[in-house]
C-alpha cells in the first residue's frame, strides 16, 4: 500500500541532552524526537501536542519550525518529517500507553551517536543544541536508511 504521512516531531533540549522516544517493534529498537502524524484537519502545532502527550505524558507549548526531511522506506511509506522548537509547560517525561513505547528520556548529545536513531537526524539535533538559534527551515533529502 503507497501511502503519504505527515508527521510532526519535537526538539526539546535541556542540560546538553535532547528528548527521547524509544520504540521497540518486533526485532527492532530505535530512538526519535517525540511526535506523530498529523490527522486530517489537525493544524501541525495541535498535532505535535496530542502526540506528545501521548507519547511522553507532558503538556509542550510548540515554538518555531527548526527543520523538515523525508523519509521514503520500504513497504511503500513515504513520510515528511516536520520538526519542531518547543518548551515543556508540565509534567514530568514518561513513556505512554502504546506497546512499542519502550523508553522517554533526555538522552545526553555525547550519547547520540552510540544509538539508533529515525530519522537520521542526530547531525542536525547536534547542530541546533550548540547554536541554540532557530535556522530557517531547510528540506533535507530521504533520511531513512535499512
Amino acid at each position: 500500500m503507497k501511502n503519504l504521512r505527515i508527521r510532526v516531531g519535537l526538539l526539546l533540549f535541556q542540560n546538553e541532552a535532547v528528548l527521547l522516544v524509544k520504540h521497540r517493534k518486533t526485532d527492532r529498537e530505535y530512538w526519535l524526537p517525540p511526535g506523530g502524524g498529523v490527522e486530517f484537519g489537525e493544524t501541525l502545532c495541535a498535532a505535535l501536542k496530542r502526540e506528545v502527550l501521548e507519547e511522553c505524558s507532558v503538556v509542550i507549548e510548540p515554538g518555531d519550525l527548526a527543520f523538515t526531511c523525508e523519509t521514503i522506506g520500504g513497504e511503500g511509506r513515504h513520510i515528511v518529517h516536520m520538526f519542531f522548537h518547543g518548551r515543556l509547560v508540565s509534567g514530568t517525561p514518561a513513556p505512554g500507553q502504546e506497546h512499542i513505547l519502550a523508553d522517554v528520556r533526555f538522552v545526553p548529545l555525547c550519547e547520540l551517536s552510540t544509538i539508533t536513531v529515525y530519522p537520521r537526524v542526530t547531525d542536525k539535533i547536534i547542530m541546533l543544541a550548540k547554536t541554540k538559534a532557530v535556522t530557517p527551515f531547510h528540506i533535507s533529502g530521504n533520511l531513512w536508511e535499512d
